[in-house]
């Protein structure tokens, strides 16, 4: 759209769909040929070779560390980069939050696409006064749910991309559970079953000591915290390096909007999580190390864009402009009086503060 070029590098992991989008739009769009150009390469394959000119912007959504590598490499040549990175994102369950809605939020806001989602609930914050019941009622959901592949049978939950990924998993929950952490469903490969599978997993006694509450997961586990305060909630939400999204339950909306406000994320969702990267109007973007810069949304267009200024000053009155030379004490106080006068005028609002300054600067040049 804004008439650049796109070399597209799908993760390497997912080589099948980096084709299927750029079949999209070589063959659907009917682009012209070599505008949109796929490279298929496992990143350290690739290196730095597409940090450097003449690629004049770097657009990267992955980990946080990979992140911080493409943006060190782009500092070279001072090519700027817009970084979508990781999440911890928190969900904060208020007392008032319609229960029901509430869990089967969580329950596909944490196990959407196994958890392989940037902005997947990792971390679940709920009122004391509704904890045992709702994770009572969370627990139920989540062993509802079917674990399969697509084709072959009915199924709610696929596999983890790899063995890598799944292992990451497995390590989050010992490492939880060693330090006091109690598994309220899920925890373990299910047997039997071939393929990167990993359960629905919840877990409770959990506090931010441990890594499922620091570090990112990116798979199907849950941990759930109690608060007793709105502001005890706050601090455990923003208590966390990445700051990508968040989601507040409650029936009461400006209270909703006021934490919201306080909440250190680029996209809060009101009673639902993570839904708006499919509105293509909203800008996506995340703080502290979830990422810099925008994608969707005007915003996000302007990305794209490198804006140029072309100013033409048209003052025929003038053959010299008061700032060229030669300087001299007219020309000082001349300034000077410009000064003075833009300091005392700048505190009138609006219309009548722009029609002062325009009559002290004609008088200042012009002497009318």
């Amino acid at each position: 759209m804004a008439g650049n070029p796109v070399l597209f590098k799908p993760a390497s992991e997912v080589p099948l769909i980096g084709k299927m989008i750029a079949r999209c739009f070589n063959e659907g769009a009917d682009l012209p040929e070599g505008l949109f150009q796929l490279i298929l390469a496992a990143g350290k394959d690739v290196g730095s070779t597409l940090f450097k000119p003449p690629v004049r912007k770097v657009v990267f959504t992955g980990s946080t560390d990979t992140g911080k590598w493409i943006m060190r490499e782009c500092s070279k040549h001072l090519i700027p980069a817009v970084l979508e990175l990781g999440g911890k994102d928190p969900m904060i369950v208020l007392e008032d939050a319609d229960i029901e809605v509430a869990v089967k939020g969580a329950l596909w806001g944490a196990f959407g696409n196994c958890g392989q989602v940037c902005a997947s609930v990792e971390r679940l914050y709920v009122a004391r006064p509704l904890f045992e019941t709702f994770v009572a009622r969370l627990k139920v959901a989540a062993e509802e749910l079917r674990m399969g592949y697509p084709g072959v049978e009915e199924y709610d939950v696929g596999p983890l991309n790899n063995d890598a990924q799944r292992a990451v998993v497995e390590a989050h929950v010992e490492e939880a559970v060693a330090r006091g952490a109690t598994v309220v469903t899920g925890g373990r490969r299910p047997e039997g079953q071939s393929g990167f599978f990993f359960p629905p997993t919840v877990l409770v006694n959990v506090d931010h000591s441990m890594q499922v509450m620091r570090d990112e997961t990116f798979g199907p586990l849950l941990p759930v915290m109690a608060f007793d305060t709105e502001e005890e909630a706050l601090e455990l939400a923003n208590d966390s390096n990445f700051g990508l999204t968040a989601s507040v339950w409650t029936r009461n909306r400006s209270r909703a909007e006021a934490l919201a406000h306080r909440l250190e994320a680029g996209t809060v969702t009101i009673n639902d999580h993570g839904f708006s990267y499919a509105l293509v109007e909203t800008p996506w973007h995340g703080e502290k190390e979830s990422g810099i810069g925008i994608s969707h949304s005007d915003a996000g267009m302007r990305e794209f864009l490198f804006p140029q200024h072309i100013n033409y000053d048209n003052v025929a009155q003038l053959k010299r402009r008061m700032w060229w030379y030669p300087y001299g004490n007219e020309v000082f106080e001349l300034f000077k009086a410009f000064a003075v006068a833009m300091s005392h005028m700048s505190h009138l609002p609006g219309f009548v503060g722009r029609v002062v300054k325009n009559r002290t600067w004609r008088k200042a040049v012009f002497g009318d």
